[in-house]
């Protein structure tokens, strides 16, 4: 704690701060709380003045070495790697560049190579707060342990920032008014996968350790019920003829418990109807070599087992449109003018509007239900009817049992505790069955 009160009648005080090893205390025996803040603020900023101004003179001795460099005056450059030598820089020395320089120019074409076109979208926002508190800031002063610990403070007491405008020039709307340590977490994984780079090329001496926040596991997840999941599909039929198989698509998600991104890239080739299941491969990038269908080294796919109303969903997919459209690396969910479902990775029309987000404030559950939502529901009634855990984990394909347990074991409690019906998954599939 910076600061605490030592005498209430009194109004006595003594505030610490310990930072970088260096710890500064301040007494006083009047004032109480409110002039303890004071100099509590007074002290932080004490503080970061210093560090600033050592920065600033890091760097001028920095750009005064640079200007002897014997490469950049034409000379020999010098050794890299001094061998047996350890300890000090194992780079030449070379001047720093700016933070969103190095995103732009490096990191931007690093990722189209290493990342797949979903992952450099939701990356997208995180590193938007990246380069908005550190972007002018040179890579070897974000890379200091004070420079990540003043972000974090900046996003934690600033909250969240709308970096996406609307039409007319304003800033969307947020949805929310804090940011967790998850979500700064992601921003912070941004920032060190981008420094890793910087150090992997020889831009920065040392690799940086930045630390992740602790994140809180004690939020339940709630999935919508069977009753909400009703009042969903309704809504959207009325967006049938903008989006021709939202209703499919959401109700084949919470009858498998696909992933976004699977359900929008599964294909008729991993649709196995006479064994009812379909197989979702472990890794899905690469997936056509030579012209071929790519297969998974080793067969590592997880098979999913299919409700009988997700069969005759199926089925009548494959009764609609002309056979070319069921060729066994065709969609089985095709999107039509501009991904009217979600949006697909990978797809052409990745650049159109989703209508799911449209369905759920129709039928009434803005902040109740989200796509990710119909997994979970799944998930639970699988767990409520019956299905052990290890097999409702390898389904879900999660990374360990432990994941699953965490996120619903209480669900498994309440299952073997009889407070839920053997059939509970079935009154989905029932509900599939009527439609």
């Amino acid at each position: 704690m910076p600061y605490k009160v030592l005498d209430r009648s009194k109004g006595s005080w003594l505030v610490q701060i310990q930072r970088n090893g260096k710890r500064i205390s301040r007494r006083g025996s009047s004032g109480g709380a409110a002039k303890a803040k004071q100099v509590e603020a007074a002290v932080i900023a004490l503080l970061d003045a210093e560090e600033e101004e050592e920065e600033r003179e890091q760097q001028e001795q920095q750009e005064a070495q640079d200007q002897t460099d014997p490469e950049l005056l034409g000379g020999d450059p010098p050794s890299r790697v001094l061998e047996g030598w350890e300890g000090k820089s194992r780079h030449r020395s070379r001047r720093s560049q700016n933070l969103r320089d190095f995103f732009e120019t490096r990191w931007t074409e690093h990722a189209k190579v290493v990342q797949n076109e979903g992952t450099r979208r939701t990356s997208r926002n995180p590193f938007n707060y990246v380069l908005y508190y550190l972007g002018d800031r040179s890579l070897r002063q974000a890379s200091k342990k004070a420079a990540v610990n003043r972000f974090v403070e900046a996003m934690t007491k600033t909250g969240p920032i709308s970096f996406v405008m609307r039409r007319d020039g304003a800033p969307r709307q947020l949805k929310t008014t804090e940011l967790k340590n998850a979500t700064i977490n992601k921003s912070l994984q941004c920032l060190k996968a981008l420094l890793n780079l910087a150090y992997d090329e020889g831009e920065l001496d040392a690799r940086p350790r930045i630390s992740m926040l602790p994140e809180d596991d004690s939020e339940p997840v709630i999935p919508p019920s069977v009753e909400e999941f009703h009042a969903l599909l309704d809504a959207c039929e009325a967006f049938r003829h903008v989006a021709p198989l939202l209703p499919e698509v959401v109700e084949f998600t919470a009858l498998t418990g696909l992933r976004r991104g699977e359900v929008f890239n599964l294909r008729w080739a991993s649709v196995e109807l006479d064994r009812r299941v379909l197989r979702v491969e472990s890794a899905r990038r690469g997936r056509c070599v030579n012209g071929a269908a790519w297969r998974p080294k080793h067969g590592k796919w997880r098979e999913v087992p299919l409700e009988p109303a997700a069969i005759a969903l199926l089925e009548r997919l494959g009764a609609q449109g002309p056979p070319a459209s069921h060729a066994p690396d065709a969609y089985v969910f095709p999107s039509r003018g501009g991904s009217p479902y979600a949006r697909m990775d990978r797809a052409p029309e990745a650049a159109g509007k989703g209508y799911f987000p449209d369905a759920v404030e129709a039928a009434g559950l803005s902040g109740k239900v989200t796509f990710h939502g119909l997994r979970h529901l799944y998930a639970v009634q699988s767990l409520l009817g019956g299905r052990p855990m290890s097999a409702v984990s390898a389904y879900l394909g999660h990374s360990s049992i432990e994941l699953t347990v965490k996120t619903y074991g209480r669900f498994s409690i309440e299952a073997h505790a009889g407070r839920e019906s053997s059939s509970a998954l079935a009154r989905l599939a029932r509900w599939g069955h009527q439609r």
